[in-house]
C-alpha cells in the first residue's frame, strides 16, 4: 500500500514502512531467490531491525503476496463493475486495458519478476495467488459479461466462463512477454492506447479469412 493524503499520520507511516520492506524484499528475492533469502537480509536492505519485519509480515510468503497486491489493481476495479454497465462495453473494455498497461511501470515489473518464479514453483504460493487475485478477477469478469448479456447489451455467448478466461490469459501472456523483454511488446508498451486498441479490436471485431469460414462443432470433431 502506498501512502496517500487520506490516511492518518500513523497509517502513512505504516504504509511507508511496508512499502520500504516490499522493495527491499523484491530486490533480495531477485538476487538470491525466495528460499535463500532470510528475514535478516531483507531487514538489512531496508535498513530496519529484523523484528520490524515481523511487525508487518508473519512470513516470507506473506511478503510475496503483498508484493503482488502492491502491483495488481484487480480488487480496485471490482467495485466499478456495476457503474461500468451504464457505459458502452467496447469503450469500457478499451479504457480498462489501457489503464492496466499505464499502471504497470518498470518498478512494478521489477518487483513482479522477482516473485513470479517463486509463485510458479511453490504450490502454497500458487494457491494463495490464485485465490486472492486470479480467481476474483475472473469472477468479476464473468459477472460483468453475463450482466451485459442479461441486459441485452451483447449477444449471448456459448461459454461465458471460457471467453473470460481466454481474455484473461491474453493479458497474462502480454505481461509475461513484457517481463521477458520481448522487443515488440516492450516498444508497444510505451503507447498504451495502441495496445488497448489492438486488443479491443481483436475481442470485438470479427476476423475474416479469405476463402475460409468459422469452424463448426461438427468440423472440429471430425
Amino acid at each position: 500500500m502506498i501512502p496517500d493524503e487520506n490516511m492518518t499520520r500513523q497509517e502513512r507511516r505504516a504504509a511507508a514502512r511496508k512499502h520500504q520492506i516490499l522493495h527491499a524484499a523484491a530486490k533480495i528475492f531477485a538476487e538470491k531467490g525466495f528460499h535463500r533469502t532470510t528475514a535478516r537480509e531483507i531487514a538489512e536492505e531496508a535498513d530496519l531491525a529484523v523484528g520490524t519485519i515481523y511487525n508487518y509480515f508473519e512470513s516470507k510468503e506473506d511478503i510475496v503476496i503483498e508484493i503482488v497486491d502492491h502491483i495488481t489493481t484487480a480488487q480496485q476495479r471490482a467495485p466499478q463493475a456495476e457503474e461500468a454497465l451504464k457505459h458502452d462495453y467496447r469503450e469500457v473494455f478499451y479504457r480498462g486495458f489501457r489503464e492496466r498497461i499505464r499502471e504497470i511501470d518498470e518498478d512494478h515489473l521489477t518487483m513482479f519478476m522477482a516473485v513470479l518464479p517463486e509463485i510458479l514453483s511453490t504450490p502454497s504460493l500458487r494457491q494463495r495467488y490464485y485465490e486472492r487475485f486470479i480467481g476474483p478477477s475472473i469472477a468479476v469478469g464473468e459477472g460483468h459479461v453475463q450482466a451485459r448479456i442479461d441486459l441485452g447489451q451483447i449477444e449471448p455467448l456459448d461459454d461465458v466462463a471460457l471467453m473470460v478466461r481466454l481474455m484473461h490469459s491474453l493479458w497474462v501472456g502480454i505481461s509475461v512477454l513484457m517481463l521477458l523483454g520481448e522487443p515488440g511488446i516492450r516498444e508497444a508498451w510505451k503507447d498504451p492506447d495502441k495496445i488497448a486498441r489492438a486488443i479491443t479490436s481483436l475481442y470485438f471485431d470479427e476476423v475474416k479469412i479469405k476463402g475460409g469460414s468459422t469452424p463448426t462443432r461438427d468440423s472440429q470433431s471430425g
